[in-house]
């Protein structure tokens, strides 16, 4: 939600920029470049505009030249918008952590540690207009989903159908169990749905049979699954989704080089820009989160239709270090169909599904 205040407007971007702008005129004052998206709210007090990041820092910044006074390190990505009160800076990790910070010496004055995830209420219902109409039809889904289920699942489970089904053809959350066992944990109640701080999980419709009608599966082109999230297990009551950590999502500490996969990456050469449309693009090897990059580009030397030979750096994916967030499918710039998609295959909770059988 951008902050309007002394004749400026402050906005936050996905692309990690904070950007003050002359109400009056729209010309750009300042921006700020920070490590990762920011989503929430930013705050103005004394002169100086405080903004969280989901690179894990609060910054504060100098009103008038957008100058970085300090910045103080939290436990996950910063979701809520900072408060000032009684000298203190209030603001919330991604996990479980809240924290004060002292503005005249500027460290954390004290910390509080919840039972679980918190969430900022003014985030989810002023994030983006589309959320809230989003998640409130995911309620009513959900709602239809157990009336439904209630009629259908006995014929669903003797057919088997939904198990054969479901997982060929969408993604589940990180952590989520092999599919026979996903389905008979599912508890129908949406937490995860709720908690997901970019909106990627959304409830499935009849793509995994009546059986999984309303599950939580990713669609990419709504959002992509944080590379630093691990909120939908630790929401998970029934164990459908199991709690990971970050390191284990990641493949870190005593997992090295073992990251949970939901799926790999392809490219579709005929809707790819560089591959199709003799067109430069390399956005989605800009956003690969993993390190070293998935996704990386080969120089091609193209003929184009009116003979002209030009140079275009032509992605592709290396499927051992695709994890399958989706970043890259959520930002192509290709309208309706992505040119780069990510299916279940390869997917951690499915050995079968390798890319490769051997």
């Amino acid at each position: 939600m951008p902050l309007a205040r002394g004749g400026r407007v402050y906005v936050g971007s996905p692309d990690g920029r904070l950007y003050a702008v002359e109400a009056r005129t729209g010309a750009l004052a300042w921006r700020l470049q920070a490590g990762g998206p920011i989503t929430s709210s930013p705050a103005l007090w004394g002169g100086i505009v405080f903004v969280g990041s989901d690179d894990e820092f609060l910054y504060a910044l100098e009103e008038a030249s957008g100058r970085q006074l300090w910045r103080v390190p939290a436990y996950g990505a910063v979701t809520t918008s900072p408060r000032v009160t009684h000298g203190l800076v209030l603001f919330a990790g991604l996990f479980d952590h809240y924290y004060a910070v002292d503005l005249e010496r500027r460290t954390v004055r004290w910390t509080l540690r919840t039972d679980g995830a918190i969430c900022s209420l003014a985030r989810e219902s002023t994030a983006r207009p589309s959320t809230s109409a989003r998640r409130r039809g995911g309620c009513r889904r959900l709602a239809l989903s157990a009336l439904v289920g209630l009629m259908f699942v006995p014929f669903s489970r003797a057919g088997g159908e939904a198990t054969k089904r479901a997982g060929r053809a969408v993604i589940r959350p990180p952590g989520a169990l092999a599919e026979p066992d996903f389905l008979a944990h599912w508890a129908k109640c949406g937490q995860c749905l709720r908690v997901c701080p970019t909106n990627v999980l959304q409830p499935a419709f009849f793509e995994t049979g009546i059986e999984g009608f309303a599950t939580p599966v990713l669609d990419n082109r709504v959002g992509y699954c944080e590379l630093n999230c691990v909120l939908c297990g630790q929401v998970c009551e029934t164990g459908a989704i199991e709690r990971l950590t970050i390191e284990r999502k990641l493949g870190l500490g005593e997992y090295e080089g073992r990251p949970v996969r939901l799926g790999t990456a392809f490219f579709d050469h005929g809707r790819c820009l560089p591959w199709s449309m003799d067109t430069a693009c390399v956005v989605c090897e800009e956003v690969c989160p993993t390190s070293p990059k998935a996704i990386f580009t080969k120089p091609a030397a193209v003929v184009t239709r009116a003979g002209q030979t030009v140079t275009l750096r032509q992605p592709y994916v290396e499927p051992a270090r695709c994890i399958g967030c989706g970043t890259c499918e959520h930002v192509c710039p290709v309208a309706d169909v992505a040119g780069v998609r990510v299916t279940p295959i390869g997917e951690t909770r499915a050995p079968d599904r390798a890319l490769v059988l051997s």
